[in-house]
C-alpha cells in the first residue's frame, strides 16, 4: 500500500468552514500501520433530537432543529499486523465540541440539556481488523471487516465517560473495466454512559447513506 495525506478545505456563504486530513503511513512492508485524522468544523446543523418516534414527530426548519456547531477532532492510532491479513490496533482521541445559535426546541429537549453546551471528549480504544483492500484509499477489490471498542473517562480528561461499540464491513468488487468497482458496506454502533448528543452513532449522510439529512437520526445504537 502506498502512504497517502490528504487534505481538504471547505467554506460557503451560510458560515461553513470545514478543515478535513489525514496521514497514513504504511511501514515494513504494510506490517506497521499508523495515521492521524484530524478535523474542524464550523457550520450550521441540525439536531431533531435522539430515539426514533421524537426525531420523527419532529420537523427540520430552523427555529426547530437548527443551531452551529463547532467541532475539532485528532485522532491518532496504530496499527500492526498480527496474522496474514489481520492487525490489531490502538488509539486515541482527543475532541472538543461546542453549540451554540441554539433553536428554541433544542434548548427545551430533554436529552440535549443533560449536556454542556461545549465539553471535551477525550478517550483511547482498540481495534481488530481483516483486510483484504488492494488499496486503502481507492480500492478496487477486496473486503475488510473490523471491530472497535473506544472508551472516554473524566480520568483521562473528558467530560464524560461512556464507551462506544462498532462493528463495520466493506465490499468491493471489480466490474467491466479497470476502475469500475461495486462496493457495499454494512456497519453497526452501539453506546453506553452519558453520551453527548454530538457523539450517539448516527444515521445519514454523504458518508453512510444519502437521502437523508445528515444526523437526523441519532440514538445509542444505530
Amino acid at each position: 500500500h502506498e502512504s497517502y495525506a490528504p487534505f481538504s478545505v471547505a467554506a460557503t456563504l451560510n458560515g461553513t468552514l470545514v478543515l478535513n486530513g489525514s496521514l497514513a503511513l504504511f511501514m515494513k512492508e504494510d506490517k506497521i500501520r499508523l495515521s492521524v485524522k484530524y478535523m474542524y468544523r464550523k457550520a450550521p446543523s441540525h439536531y431533531f433530537g435522539c430515539g426514533y418516534e421524537t426525531i420523527e414527530q419532529t420537523e427540520r426548519s430552523d427555529s426547530s432543529t437548527k443551531f452551529r456547531l463547532q467541532k475539532f477532532q485528532i485522532l491518532p492510532y496504530v496499527q500492526y499486523e498480527v496474522l496474514k491479513n489481520m492487525y490489531a490496533g490502538a488509539m486515541v482521541d482527543f475532541q472538543y465540541i461546542a453549540a451554540d445559535r441554539l433553536a428554541k426546541r433544542i434548548e427545551a429537549d430533554a436529552y440535549f440539556n443533560k449536556f454542556s453546551h461545549d465539553y471535551r471528549c477525550v478517550g483511547y480504544g482498540f481495534s481488530l481488523l481483516y483486510d483484504t483492500r488492494n488499496d486503502i484509499a481507492t480500492a478496487t477489490s477486496g473486503f475488510m471487516l473490523s471491530g472497535l471498542f473506544r472508551t472516554y473517562g473524566k480520568y483521562v480528561g473528558s467530560n464524560y465517560d461512556y464507551s462506544l461499540f462498532e462493528l463495520e464491513y466493506k465490499h468491493f468488487h471489480n466490474i467491466f473495466r479497470p476502475r469500475s468497482t461495486l462496493a457495499w458496506t454494512a456497519k453497526a454502533q452501539m453506546t453506553v454512559g452519558d453520551v453527548p448528543f454530538t457523539e450517539l452513532p448516527t444515521f445519514g449522510a454523504d458518508s453512510n447513506l444519502r437521502g437523508f439529512y445528515s444526523g437526523k437520526y441519532r440514538d445509542k445504537s444505530m
